[in-house]
């Protein structure tokens, strides 16, 4: 199944902030901003939407690394991917694959996302700055889907969210630029801090997953 392009004109893409990269490099920011390694292959079926690459993300350059968080366990579960392509050294290979990307709100360090948040927030186009790197990663094309991992990413998304998981509307219910026409999923924090039961966590994603069926096989 293939979804029309997005009307949205692609934007220039603009700097990072930087006061939001204060202790980094461009060349820091390039590696770590997962937007960039979406791929060619578009409409992916999902974009998991991150708060910001943890300390441990930020070191190895790659998504949900910390060895506690249970992303990839519960992506390898909920069969959203083959297992030998469930962990974080391989997320570059999961968009022409399985159609999945990875995009931060934040592009910089810190495992404890209420700080970071506090900080990145006083930027006022902080936003702006992630539609315009989630429109250019994917080439104007909406996802299918947009997947918010946690309350706390869903909270600054998401204007108004009351708290409910699963699929809560499409891109434009919550004016979401460069995913206008995607359903809009938001799913517990697969953090090791987060007090959830292994169920609690693991049948969120076998909602996606089996929505994520009726799109049919991914074309790879």
């Amino acid at each position: 199944m293939r979804s029309t392009r997005s009307r949205i004109a692609k934007p220039r893409v603009r700097a990072q902030q930087s006061a939001m990269a204060s202790n980094t490099t461009e060349s820091d920011d390039t590696l770590r901003d997962f937007s960039r390694y979406l791929g060619d292959k578009h409409p992916l079926r999902i974009i998991f939407v991150g708060h910001n690459p943890s300390d441990k993300s930020w070191e190895i350059a790659a998504p949900y690394a910390h060895p506690t968080n249970k992303f990839w366990r519960l992506l390898r579960d909920a069969q959203l991917a083959p297992p030998h392509l469930c962990k974080a050294s391989e997320y570059k290979q999961l968009p022409r694959e399985c159609g999945i990307g990875f995009i931060d709100l934040f592009v910089t360090s810190g495992s404890d996302a209420s700080k970071i948040g506090r900080d990145a927030l006083k930027q006022v186009d902080w936003k702006q700055n992630f539609f315009t790197r989630l429109t250019s990663g994917t080439g104007g094309v909406d996802p299918l889907i947009i997947c918010c991992v946690s309350k706390i990413v869903a909270t600054k998304l998401l204007s108004g969210w009351k708290g409910e998981f699963g699929k809560v509307g499409t891109g434009r219910d919550w004016n979401l630029q460069g995913a206008e026409t995607s359903e809009v999923w938001v799913l517990p924090s697969s953090s090791g801090r987060a007090g959830l039961t292994w169920e609690a966590r693991l049948n969120p994603f076998k909602q996606l997953k089996a929505r994520t069926a009726t799109f049919g096989a991914w074309e790879e």
